[in-house]
């Protein structure tokens, strides 16, 4: 069988044989594979956080997800919460560059790259990119959003 890529930013990333969805390339996907059953793409997200640490070079970003889950947690129906977001944390980042764009939307992709390597994409509101040696999903949170995106 043929290697599979994507396009990104005027390039090809060789993609791991089975690989296909943003959180695939990530650890600690447990929790957020209970809470949805099919886990949405990462399009027309808000980034709430865009964290770079410089020594030890990591990338923490805090999104929202774009829509609510589909198996809502005991604690969560009982508090109320309506809206779900997630913190991912990338170690030994390299090749990073972003820019502000428009809006406060964004579409995220995530790739994993030959060598157990991370390539991430922002296009919208934060434009850029960077190559992590791994991500981490940290923390995964329920609340409630009592403002109107429309």
């Amino acid at each position: 069988m043929g290697r599979k890529s994507l396009f990104v930013f005027g390039g090809y990333l060789e993609l791991k044989r089975g690989i296909g969805m943003w959180y695939d390339c990530l650890s600690g996907t447990d929790f957020l594979k209970r809470l949805y059953n099919k886990i949405p793409e990462l399009k027309s997200v808000i980034i709430e956080k865009f964290l770079v640490t410089y020594y030890g070079w990591t990338v923490l970003m805090v999104l929202d997800m774009p829509r609510w889950v589909d198996v809502i947690p005991k604690k969560w129906k009982l508090q109320g919460y309506n809206s779900v977001q997630i913190a991912i944390e990338f170690s030994a980042v390299t090749n990073l560059a972003f820019s502000a764009g428009k809006g406060k939307r964004n579409d995220i992709d995530m790739a994993a790259m030959d060598g157990n390597m991370v390539k991430v994409v922002m296009n919208g509101g934060m434009n850029g990119e960077f190559i992590a040696e791994a991500g981490v999903i940290q923390k995964i949170t329920g609340y409630i959003n009592d403002l109107s995106e429309e």
